[in-house]
């Protein structure tokens, strides 16, 4: 007789992942402009209840999503920041329910808010997003290998909205939310040497929804794709990518 039991045991885990205590989950995503510049403020954000409203704090971040402003009842400015009720953040939206340029984000060498990434979307978390993907496969140089492989998520385990994976060595594939403000510049995914570490030795080039997302491996910015560090700096190498 057949043993169903993981099968179970992983329906239960992701329909826990899907929704927190307080209602249901959502995705921010973008494989484009925001990506390059604020991938660090995407991914899984969880509805907390604020008052008669309510807010979405980013799952295994410090980002928040809340209500500024209010007509008719009606919330008609919601900002994404770091700091809870700032009237500053890295991006803005009239509607929850907007996608792509009725999303606003900020440009610091414009010294002001845009809105030409057409992929901005924030939307129901579900079991099929590529955000919980349980597996992904990390390829690239030989002289990589230890961190490289299939990545297995680890359940319960969230850094800046994503989740993290885990190799069989124990290399993880993450995005930490920063603490330096050029860690909070550059947050890419990156591979380090365990779950505590900062020190990435590969890097994206920028930082969409998933790993897997073919804009992880460019940077129209930077002109930067997957890197890896070789002991004195870093080494552009279009080998590496996550399938």
């Amino acid at each position: 007789m057949r043993n169903y039991l993981p099968t179970a045991i992983l329906v239960l885990v992701l329909i826990s992942e899907i929704r927190s205590q307080n209602g249901p989950s959502f995705v921010l995503s973008s494989t484009g402009d925001v990506a390059e510049r604020h991938g660090g403020k995407l991914g899984i954000y969880d509805s907390q209840p604020d008052g008669d409203k309510t807010r979405y704090e980013q799952r295994g971040g410090d980002k928040h999503i809340y209500c500024l402003g209010q007509e008719g009842g009606m919330c008609n400015s919601w900002i994404l920041s770091g700091s809870l009720g700032s009237e500053n953040g890295g991006l803005k939206t009239s509607n929850l329910g907007n996608t792509g340029m009725g999303w606003y984000y900020a440009d610091k060498i414009k010294y002001g808010f845009i809105n030409n990434d057409i992929t901005v979307k924030f939307v129901p978390l579900s079991t099929n997003s590529c955000i919980l993907r349980e597996s992904i496969m990390l390829i690239g140089p030989a002289i990589l290998k230890d961190y490289l492989g299939d990545f297995t998520i680890v359940q319960g385990k969230f850094s800046a909205g994503r989740p993290v994976w885990e190799n069989a060595g124990g290399k993880v594939l993450k995005i930490i939310p920063g603490t330096t403000r050029k860690e909070k510049k550059e947050r890419t995914f990156g591979v380090y040497d365990n779950l505590s570490s900062s020190i990435a030795l590969i890097r994206s080039g920028s930082a969409p929804t998933c790993p897997t997302n073919a804009k992880a491996a460019h940077n129209e910015r930077t002109g930067r794709g997957w890197q890896y560090w070789d002991g004195k700096d870093w080494v552009e190498d279009d080998t590496i990518s996550a399938i």
